[in-house]
């Protein structure tokens, strides 16, 4: 045996370890002796075949590995058998035909003179041959290039059966079943355990339409047996070679040119789909495959025996609580969409929904959302809790996946709980992207980290678009397009804001089973394999984002900020991306209102949201006394606290807080920011001189007091201002005085107004005052 790589040179074969190459083993017989005259060989003889195999990794229940493995044989379309006749000639064969079908006719009656037809004796031994059918009253002649004249005279059938399928454009045949003595004149291709013969008819041939017209009535009538039986079902032994004609026919006839060379390959070997399924899987996964997950992964059908309890509705008895999980970068607007599920739903259902605080930047742990899920599995086994919902509600939980965490590890951080109990009570019922296409593209058509991912095949049931759908829109149509290319079978729904209304795509993201169809099963094995061991790795973001939380104290101001926020966008640089900012998301009160107000701001798509939030804050776990480090939204957090389902943070009750999501985020810039944003500290005044006072000051002065009274020795003479001396002046004698006695009017406004700033107490906004 030797392997074979993709330009035929042989390579080493490791039989410990499996690979996609293409294999050849051969028997080779050489020097065979002659019994007739001792001494001479005859020569040698060859066989091969090559094959192809696959083997996937099986993790049984019990904890132990097996194999699960398929071959393909390549080479077994070639026919194991061919004879020749020895001497064939074309005269020779014409007048045996004639004798038959001219002349006396000892068949009887020709019905058929002459149609091309296919002949198959041994399936195993033989492959189907062409030739010329002659169907006579009492027998059948079939003329072929390599065995001549073959004929079959009905006194030797033991049983006649005729298939014409299922429709006009199926396949017909006729299965003879013959007398072992009629064995001694039919080449040796036609001998086969079951003394039977098949000839095929195509559809849609002229020898079909011949045999129903000529053929099916006189045969059936006819007193000599055996009769013609109509069947309804091919005879076993022939089975699988007409699903190959069949197969045949549809690629050639139905497909012609547009057909794959895939689906021309099925029709000569028909093991090869099957084969394709197992093969596929396993040049991609290398880890262990589950058990109940390998029915899915290799397309087969499952039994209701055989099925894994997560695949079927009968499961649905045994799982008290459905998770549906929500995905979507910030600003995708996923907790408008959580709302409303819940809202909606919450007649049918009884709702707790696990997101992180609004001022978490830790992101996502595994740890935290077991924690949760295990109290609300306890939750749901009190006597007080089911007494509460009057035992008709369902338990549901909506998990609400923070900024830019992988959707695989929060998947197998919920498949791969460690309480046996509480795993065997969760299920995912559905994944459900947000995706907002005015904010999806960076820079050109660079994404934002990980959108595309969330977005991936196997991950995800629903994208719901979150802006855009309203009519025909150019951000719409790029985003969908880019989609379907990463996932061509998710379902897609349009709903701004995440305002979802339509029945039909609330059915789809509450479903309770979408999440364990096999197509999923299969594409989450075959493009992440081992996720659910936790082999996955998590691919760095670029550009790294960070979550950077800051708190203040007092309130800001409403114009101020809006202008901020109007700005951001505009400040945006495409290189290098330092400092840009994202998305905003927090709480703050107004100065012109005592309503506490939850802000979410989108810098790409410059979507504000204002909306009343709670003020009454709730306790919530300890912080970790080590220092904090920004880190990306939704990476897995150094410390194990749960962040998941918890309230909004404060200190002292206040719960001022603004969540900036951006690249390389400084918190010293940030607080600037933020304090342009709020009441400004008052600025003292300078005093006034004289050099300090515009010329528009000057003027004012002069024209107020130009009609002052003149000192002794000055007079006016209707243009300037003249002395008994000689000089002339365009202002009063006296401006000097006029300006020093405004100048101590002004600074004494000016002294008052710096001794108020001195006297009255500025708060800065990240000063607490309580």
């Amino acid at each position: 045996m030797e392997c074979l790589d993709h330009h035929g040179n042989s390579i080493p074969i490791d039989t410990a370890q499996s690979t996609s190459f293409i294999k050849s083993i051969g028997l080779r017989v050489k020097n065979i002796g002659s019994l007739e005259h001792s001494g001479s060989n005859l020569g040698s003889v060859v066989f091969a075949e090559s094959f192809l195999d696959s083997r996937l990794i099986v993790a049984n229940p019990d904890e132990r590995k097996s194999f699960d493995t398929q071959h393909l044989i390549i080479t077994s379309r070639i026919p194991r058998y061919i004879t020749w006749a020895g001497d064939i000639q074309k005269e020779a064969q014409s007048e045996v035909v004639q004798a038959f079908t001219k002349g006396s006719l000892p068949f009887g009656k020709v019905l058929v003179d002459g149609e091309t037809a296919l002949i198959l004796g041994s399936s195993k031994l033989s492959a189907v041959h062409e030739g010329t059918m002659y169907i006579c009253e009492r027998g059948i002649i079939f003329n072929q290039a390599r065995h001549g004249v073959v004929v079959f005279p009905k006194s030797h059938f033991e049983d006649l059966q005729f298939y014409d399928g299922e429709s006009s454009g199926s396949t017909g045949i006729l299965v003879v079943t013959y007398r072992r003595s009629l064995c001694h004149y039919l080449p040796t291709e036609c001998h086969n355990a079951e003394d039977m013969v098949m000839f095929a008819f195509s559809p849609r041939t002229k020898i079909r339409k011949a045999f129903y017209s000529d053929v099916l009535s006189p045969w059936q009538n006819s007193s000599e047996a055996p009769p013609l039986k109509l069947v309804d079902k091919v005879p076993d032994y022939y089975a699988a070679t007409y699903n190959e004609l069949q197969l045949k026919y549809d690629t050639d006839y139905k497909l012609k040119a547009a057909s794959k060379p895939l689906h021309t390959a099925m029709a000569h070997l028909p093991e090869l789909e099957r084969f394709v399924d197992h093969f596929s899987a396993s040049s991609v996964c290398q880890s262990p495959i589950p058990y109940t997950d390998l029915p899915a992964v290799l397309r087969q059908s499952v039994s209701h025996e055989a099925a894994p309890e997560t695949n079927g509705e009968s499961s649905q008895s045994n799982t008290e609580v459905v998770i549906t999980i929500v995905t979507g970068v910030p600003g995708s607007h996923k907790d408008n969409l959580c709302k409303i599920l819940t809202n909606m739903a919450k007649e049918q259902s009884r709702w707790v929904t696990l997101k992180p605080p609004l001022d978490s930047t830790e992101g996502f742990t595994a740890e935290s959302v077991q924690s949760s899920l295990t109290k609300v599995i306890a939750a749901t086994k009190k006597k007080g809790i089911r007494a509460a919902i009057g035992g008709r509600k369902k338990m549901r939980v909506l998990v609400v996946v923070p900024g830019y965490a992988d959707t695989v590890q929060v998947v197998h951080a919920i498949t791969s709980h460690p309480d046996p109990d509480v795993a065997k009570q969760i299920r995912i019922g559905a994944v459900t992207a947000c995706v907002d296409p005015r904010n999806t593209f960076m820079v050109n058509r660079m994404t934002q980290p990980r959108l595309l991912d969330q977005c991936m095949q196997g991950w995800v049931n629903n994208v719901l678009f979150t802006s855009s759908a309203s009519g025909p829109d150019r951000d719409l149509q790029v985003t969908q397009e880019l989609i379907r290319r990463v996932n061509p079978q998710v379902a897609f729904i349009l709903a701004n804001n995440g305002e979802i209304t339509r029945s039909g795509d609330i059915e789809m993201i509450l479903s309770e089973t979408a999440f364990m169809t096999p197509d999923l099963v299969r594409a989450r094995h075959l493009i992440t394999p081992g996720w659910w061991l936790g082999a996955m790795s998590s691919l760095s973001m670029y550009p790294s984002l960070h979550e950077v939380c800051i708190k203040f104290y007092q309130p800001l101001e409403k114009n101020k900020l809006m202008a901020k926020l109007r700005n951001l966008k505009t400040s945006l640089c495409a290189r290098p991306m330092k400092g840009n900012i994202y998305c905003i998301r927090g709480r703050t009160k107004f100065t012109d209102s005592d309503q506490l107000m939850e802000v979410q701001y989108v810098t790409l798509s410059q979507h504000l949201n204002l909306t009343a939030a709670l003020e009454s804050p709730s306790a919530r776990p300890p912080a970790p006394t080590s220092p904090k480090h920004p880190q990306p939204p939704g990476s897995a957090a150094t410390n194990g606290s749960s962040v998941m389902n918890g309230p909004n943070g404060d200190n002292n009750g206040v719960g001022y807080c603004f969540v900036f999501t951006g690249c390389e985020l400084k918190e010293t810039d940030l607080k600037e920011w933020l304090r342009a944003c709020a009441k400004q500290k008052p600025v003292k005044k300078e005093l006034r001189t004289k050099a300090t006072m515009s010329k528009q000051e000057l003027q004012k002065l002069q024209t107020k007091h130009h009609l002052e009274p003149l000192p002794q020795g000055w007079f006016y003479n209707g243009h300037q201002y003249v002395s008994l001396g000689g000089d002339r002046s365009n202002q009063h004698p006296e401006m000097d005085k006029f300006i020093s006695d405004y100048l101590e009017t002004v600074n004494a406004a000016v002294k008052l107004y710096n001794n108020k700033v001195d006297n009255e107490e500025f708060v800065d906004l990240f000063q607490n005052v309580h």
